[in-house]
């Protein structure tokens, strides 16, 4: 429960800029590539520093790793508090990629104090976390946003560096250290690729960072171009696009919370896995069919079921990705396949802006398209393991 709550406040705090930003930039009369670029930072270091922060919890252990970075991410949002100009404003969105890249300690951690056949449960458990987190965050963020006046993000910034104190300070005397198995004496290397590379030759590892990094490339595919369908051809307003994200959210954190707890009783990680894969794919396919008219119930129901899919992916993959890691670089791993996965987050919607424009609805289809590798990936591993 002190995790989980840790992990909480980190996603609020973390995702209430998300649906100010655009606005604020327009405010500050800077040009639209700003908000591309301020986004990149953001996702860049966190690339970068997604692995540094697991491997440094394998060696100096999860609690002052969780520590540090929670204290990056409180004056990255100070910064934030006092932006008015571009310098500002990029220095807080460095800062907060670098802090945020904490998710895969904060799952390491998770993979600590897990038995294996808890494992999937609990991180299932954490999966609806980081949902009500993203939920919670944006509306926040709006709230204090409107608080802050025309060209000011002050309690915005202001609000989520309060939280940030409260939440180092609940981190700081409620958290215990879960890594019993230190390895001080590993190696460190500060270039990304070379740990992602390593892992990607690991088998059974390499095949899960695959699957994974897919499934975020189609995912934030639809994320990008699914707001312009909606608008374009169905006339949802941004306020109506933003409950259809928040039904997403709120499906995708009771799956993970209830639904995947359930499941994992009665299915494998490999066959939650490629049902998920499954219903992602034909969901993402079906998004751009129905008629304006049927938005509602069928669109609503394909988001749902996409949402259902993401939870029965996200949580058994890293239970299993914590499994086959070396029991002394288990953050390593999760930190390479996080930073792996932001590659993804660049190349994602790259792709399907490119393609909304040649087609509306070929990105939907490309999307799903791409959710069958997964299936010929986990048909591979388990053809491999036979032979």
């Amino acid at each position: 429960m002190i995790l989980l709550l840790t992990v909480f406040i980190d996603m609020v705090c973390f995702s209430m800029i998300f649906p100010v930003l655009p606005y604020f930039v327009k405010e500050l009369q800077l040009s639209d590539i700003i908000v591309g670029l301020a986004a990149a930072s953001f996702a860049l270091f966190n690339f970068i520093c997604s692995p540094l922060w697991g491997g440094m919890s394998d060696r100096k252990g999860r609690r002052p790793v969780m520590l540090i970075s929670i204290g990056i991410t409180f004056l990255a949002n100070l910064f934030l508090a006092f932006t008015n100009g571009v310098f500002l404003l990029f220095l807080a969105r460095i800062l907060a990629g670098i802090g945020s890249a904490n998710i895969s300690v904060a799952q390491a951690y998770m993979a600590d104090i897990s038995s294996p056949e808890e494992r999937t449960k609990n991180l299932g458990l954490m999966g609806a976390v980081f949902g009500l987190g993203f939920i919670a965050g944006p509306i926040l963020g709006g709230i204090l946003k409107s608080w802050s006046g025309e060209g000011s993000v002050f309690w915005v910034g202001a609000g989520a560096a309060i939280l940030n104190l409260l939440n180092f300070a609940w981190a700081y005397f409620s958290l215990s250290e879960s890594n019993l198995h230190l390895n001080p004496d590993k190696k460190r290397s500060l270039n990304p690729f070379t740990q992602i590379l390593r892992w990607l030759q690991v088998p059974v590892i390499n095949q899960l960072m695959w699957i994974f990094f897919l499934y975020v490339t189609a995912f934030s595919m639809m994320q990008i171009t699914s707001g312009l369908l909606w608008k374009e051809k169905y006339g949802l307003t941004e306020k109506e696009t933003s409950y259809v994200f928040a039904l997403i959210g709120i499906v995708s954190a009771l799956s993970q919370g209830l639904f995947i707890r359930i499941l994992t009783n009665h299915f494998s990680e490999k066959q939650l896995i490629v049902a998920g894969a499954l219903l992602m794919g034909i969901s993402l396919a079906l998004i751009p069919v129905p008629p304006k008219e049927m938005f509602i119930p069928y669109e609503l129901i394909l988001v749902s079921c996409l949402a259902v899919g993401n939870a029965c992916i996200t949580p058994p993959l890293t239970s299993w990705l914590s499994q086959k890691a070396p029991l002394k670089e288990i953050g390593q791993v999760m930190g390479a396949n996080q930073s792996f996965a932001s590659l993804s987050r660049v190349i994602g919607p790259a792709l399907g802006g490119f393609l909304y424009a040649v087609g509306h609805s070929i990105p939907f289809y490309v999307s799903g398209l791409i959710m069958i590798a997964p299936l010929w990936l986990i048909w591979k591993m388990q053809s491999d393991q036979q032979n």
